[in-house]
Formats: C-alpha cells, sequence, structure tokens
C-alpha cells in the first residue's frame, strides 16, 4: 500500500473521532456524578441518569473518561458504562474543595492512535454540605491569594476598581496586593469611612471560612493548641509535607535518621527544604508539625505542667562521659567489615559483646563489676591505664544547654567519680559486657567521640579538644530529654 493511500486512512481515521456525529451523541447522554463522603475524601462515581439509551463505540474506538480533578490523565475505559453493561464506574476520589462535575472525555482510535478530547459536564449528587466554603478556602489558600480576594472586595472604591489603566490612578495599590510590602490599610479606611458595604463583605468572607456544620472554625483556636487536639491541614501542600515528615516514623525519632545506620536498613528520610517569599511560612510550618508531632506523642496539657525534676549531670554519668576505648574497640563500620552488616539491633549487640569479650579478661571484668555501671565508661579506662588527662579539657559553654555552666559541672562531676567510692553489692561480670557493649553503641559521648575522631584523624581519639566536643554534643542530648515532651 503506497504513502498516500496510509496517510487518507489515518485522516478518515481522525474524521471519525471528530465527527459530530459521535461526539454529539456522547453528549447527549445525561451523566450523574454521585459524591459519596470517606474519611479525608469524597468518592465519584458516575453513572447514566435516567433511560437514556445505550451507546455502542463504532469498532476500534476507545473513549477513556476521568473527572478534570482526579490525578489520572489516562482516565477509565467509559466503553461499559455507555453501553450500559456497568451501570457505575469509579472515578477515583478527590478533596472537598475539587469536587467539580466537569469530566474529560477521550476518544482514541485504537489502530492509529488518533485522539480527540473534551469536556462534559454531569449533574452532581449527593454533594456533602460545605463544598463551595471548601472551594472559597482552596482558592485564597495562601497570603497572596487571600490578598487578592480581598482587593476584588475593596475594589469597587471609585478610582481604586480593577478598571483602571495600568500606569495611572490610585488602584496601583491595588495590583500591587499580594507582593511583598503591600498594604491593605488605606483602602479599608476608605472603605470604613465610605461606609459602602466593603467591610460587611469582608466580614461575611470570614464567616464564611467557619465549619459550614457550625463546629470548631477553620482557624486555629486556642484550645485546639492548649490542649493538643487536631488541627486539620486545610491546604494540600501542608499536606504533603506532613506526609513526607510523618510517613517514616520522624516524629517518634529524637534526631534526623542517619543515611548510613549502624544496623538494618537505611531509612528513605531526609530534610526538606521549603522556600516561601513570606517570612511568617518557616515559623507556621514549624508550629503545626510540632503540634502534631505531640499530639501523636499523646501529649498533654497536663504533661505540659508538669514539674518533674530535670535529669541531673550525675545521672547521665555514662551519657555524658566520652570512653575513648569503647569508642575505638566498637566502631560499626568495622564490625560490618568484620562480621557483616547486622540486620537488627539485638544482632549487632551480639557483635560487640564477641568484640569486649576478647578483650576484657575475666579478672578484669570482675574488678569492673565491683564498681557502679554508671561509672563504667570512666573505670575502663582507669582499669586499662587510659585515663583522659581532665584537667586540659576546657569548659565550653553553649547556648543549647539547659543551664549555665553545665559543661564545667560536667567535667567536675567527673573529677569526683573518679575519686568516689562507688561499689556494688553482689555484681555479675556477665551484667557489665551487656552494659559496656550499650554504652558503646548508645552513649551519646561516646558516638561523638568516635564520629568526631573520623572527622579528625590527625588527633588522638582521647585528645582533650574531641573529649570536650563530645562532652558538648552529649550535652545537647541531655537538654532535649530534659524538655517536657520527653521526661
Amino acid at each position: 500500500m503506497d504513502r498516500r493511500n496510509v496517510g487518507e486512512q489515518e485522516i478518515a481515521h481522525e474524521e471519525r473521532l471528530r465527527q459530530p456525529k459521535l461526539r454529539i451523541k456522547i453528549a447527549a447522554i445525561a451523566l450523574d456524578l454521585h459524591c459519596t463522603q470517606l474519611t479525608d475524601t469524597i468518592a465519584l462515581e458516575v453513572e447514566i441518569a435516567g433511560k437514556a439509551p445505550s451507546l455502542e463505540l463504532p469498532d476500534g474506538v476507545s473513549c477513556f473518561m476521568r473527572a478534570i480533578t482526579v490525578a489520572n490523565e489516562r482516565g477509565y475505559d467509559a466503553a461499559a458504562l455507555f453501553a450500559k453493561a456497568q451501570p457505575r464506574m469509579t472515578l477515583g476520589s478527590v478533596p472537598l474543595s475539587e469536587v467539580t462535575r466537569w469530566l474529560g472525555i477521550r476518544l482514541r482510535d485504537e489502530r492509529t492512535g488518533v485522539e480527540v478530547a473534551f469536556t462534559l459536564g454531569a449533574r452532581l449528587v449527593g454533594v456533602p454540605d460545605g463544598r463551595d466554603a471548601a472551594v472559597l478556602r482552596a482558592h485564597i489558600a495562601n497570603v497572596e491569594n487571600f490578598f487578592r480576594y480581598l482587593s476584588l472586595l475593596l475594589g469597587s472604591l471609585g478610582e481604586g476598581s480593577f478598571l483602571e489603566s495600568e500606569t495611572a490612578g490610585e488602584g496601583q495599590w491595588l495590583r500591587r496586593l499580594g507582593q511583598g510590602g503591600a498594604s491593605l490599610l488605606e483602602p479599608m479606611v476608605r472603605a470604613l469611612s465610605l461606609d459602602s458595604g466593603e467591610l460587611v463583605e469582608i466580614d461575611q468572607l470570614i464567616k464564611r471560612l467557619e465549619d459550614p456544620e457550625g463546629g470548631a472554625p477553620y482557624f486555629i483556636d486556642k484550645a485546639q493548641v492548649e490542649n493538643f487536639a487536631e488541627i486539620p491541614l486545610r491546604n494540600g501542600r501542608m499536606r504533603a509535607l506532613a506526609d513526607t515528615a510523618f510517613q517514616y516514623g520522624l516524629d517518634r525519632a529524637l534526631w534526623i535518621p542517619p543515611s548510613r545506620p549502624s544496623f538494618g536498613e537505611p531509612v528513605p528520610a531526609t530534610k526538606t527544604l521549603v522556600f516561601s517569599d513570606w517570612s511568617m511560612v518557616p515559623d507556621a510550618i514549624a508550629a503545626l508539625l510540632s503540634h502534631e508531632a505531640s499530639r501523636r506523642m499523646n501529649m498533654s496539657l497536663d504533661l505540659v505542667g508538669r514539674t518533674s525534676r530535670p535529669i541531673g549531670v550525675e545521672e547521665m554519668m555514662p551519657m555524658l562521659c566520652p570512653s575513648p576505648t569503647l569508642a575505638a574497640w566498637v566502631d560499626p563500620l568495622q564490625l560490618e567489615q568484620r562480621h557483616g552488616r547486622a540486620g537488627t539491633y539485638a544482632e549487632l549487640l551480639v557483635q560487640v559483646r564477641q568484640v569486649l569479650g576478647e578483650r576484657l579478661n575475666p579478672a578484669c571484668l570482675s574488678r569492673l563489676a565491683e564498681r557502679s555501671d554508671r561509672l563504667l565508661p570512666l573505670t575502663i579506662e582507669a582499669e586499662l591505664d587510659r585515663g583522659v588527662d581532665w584537667g586540659r579539657v576546657g569548659a565550653i559553654e553553649h547556648d543549647a544547654h539547659d543551664e549555665h555552666g553545665a559543661m564545667a559541672r560536667t567535667i567536675e562531676a567527673i573529677k569526683q567519680a573518679l575519686d568516689s567510692d562507688d561499689h556494688h553489692g553482689d555484681p555479675d561480670p556477665r551484667d557489665i559486657v551487656d552494659k559496656l557493649a550499650e554504652f558503646a553503641l548508645g552513649s551519646p559521648a561516646t558516638c561523638a567521640l568516635r564520629a568526631l575522631a573520623r572527622l579528625c584523624p590527625e588527633l588522638q581519639i582521647d585528645d582533650p579538644a574531641l573529649v570536650g566536643a563530645a562532652i558538648v554534643v552529649a550535652l545537647g542530648f541531655r537538654s532535649l530529654y530534659n524538655q517536657p515532651l520527653y521526661r
């Protein structure tokens, strides 16, 4: 077949799709779009209304249908629906603010791939109350659009209307709305002085933003914050950001998950950068996400008001005192090279116990067991004659510490602990290995010392500068633990 005939056939197929007859037949079919309330969205189902006749599509022609606000550009095969072989067809679900009667129709010639697209209006059935208000809220979901909407309400003030030219007149303030530095004070004062009804319209706008069923307002209420009640995220971008923040359990993490954890698989989570022209956005996002994280942790007003004593330096000695010996002996990277990657924390503990058992003989363990376990990071250094020169460790004060002079007190407490006579009653050397393994893997001070030593290979791991920096990091964690959320 020559190319001319092929081209003529393609044109014929395209004309078959574009011919008014098929489109008119489809458009003549009355459609009902049924809305069903789900937990957070509205499910959409379409059906042929009344007793409209069925429609058989021509051979080789496919018809796809979709709700124009549903993220499915391909659509769903509507041949069975139009032939009445299928009473209803599901079109997905959307938020209330995106419920619309408009459907996208796509006709396709399967032989040539030629497509024709158009839209049809359906009759909405069972639309939940508050759809109009939800659409309005979606359109003014950010400051810029809200200012622009207010400018529309104020735009009937004579020279301040949108009918002015682009280059002259007092209406220039109107075109600056939504831009940085714009102010609504002057036009609102004018509206107040003229008493021409614009402020009444703005008052009605605020009322329309309230819950259509008379419940809690869409503005954040003080009681919601104080009682750690749920604050619905009305903005789609904010909901997506919350999903990103919480989908991997980050609300239960004390810190950003490591990109290369010591055991198991890495968590596919990282920092998210949010850019905005409005300086209020970072604080607003942080406040909303922090509130939601607190709510998920079952925080309550009673817990916030609790006056329990913060954890002192002496109680957190194993966490605040870095052990150069444990940091050097127990390196998860070296353990992985030797034993293979641990799948769980329990497997990693087994590897650490093996390393400690190889380096500490029974007599040494018995002597360590005679001292209090909270002093183990210190006593293991003294037992191996590897003590840190604490006189050379400088006291570095940091704003993140929850009390002034915290590091100086920590160093002084460590010095006094070295000379203390703190003994166990009936020690078991096997427990000592377990405690040393947990301190080596979980003590913030020892972990920080290990990480800092990797960054500064030119320094010995017991260098006073590294030890001091490790204590600074550990004290930061102490401040975190002393927050009401964690006490």
